[in-house]
C-alpha cells in the first residue's frame, strides 16, 4: 500500500481540546504532519488520512510544553473544527 506524509500549517482561531489529552491548547498555529494511504480500489488516485502529529509549540524557540499529539486523522479533523468554530468556550 503506498503511504505519504505532508507537513503543513493549521491555525486554530479558538481555545480546543483533543480527544484522548486532557490539556486545553490555546489558539495557534501548529506544524502538522500528516499521513496518508493511497485508496487502491478506485481507478483514480485518492488518499485516506490516517494520522496526524500536531506539534503543540508554535515555534521550535518558543520554551515550554514540546509535545507532540498523534491522533487519528478524524480526530485531527474533529479538533480543526472546534479550533475554528464561532464560539468563546474551550470546546469539549
Amino acid at each position: 500500500m503506498s503511504r505519504r506524509t505532508t507537513i503543513a500549517k493549521a491555525a486554530f482561531h479558538r481555545p480546543f481540546r483533543i480527544e484522548g489529552y486532557d490539556d486545553v491548547f490555546k489558539p495557534s498555529v501548529y506544524a502538522v504532519e500528516t499521513d496518508e494511504e493511497m485508496l487502491e480500489a478506485l481507478s483514480f488516485a485518492a488518499y485516506r488520512r490516517t494520522r496526524a502529529a500536531i506539534h503543540l509549540r508554535r515555534f521550535e524557540c518558543e520554551p515550554g510544553d514540546g509535545r507532540t499529539a498523534i491522533v487519528a486523522g478524524l480526530v485531527f479533523d474533529a479538533a480543526l473544527r472546534r479550533g475554528r468554530a464561532d464560539n468563546d468556550s474551550p470546546s469539549e
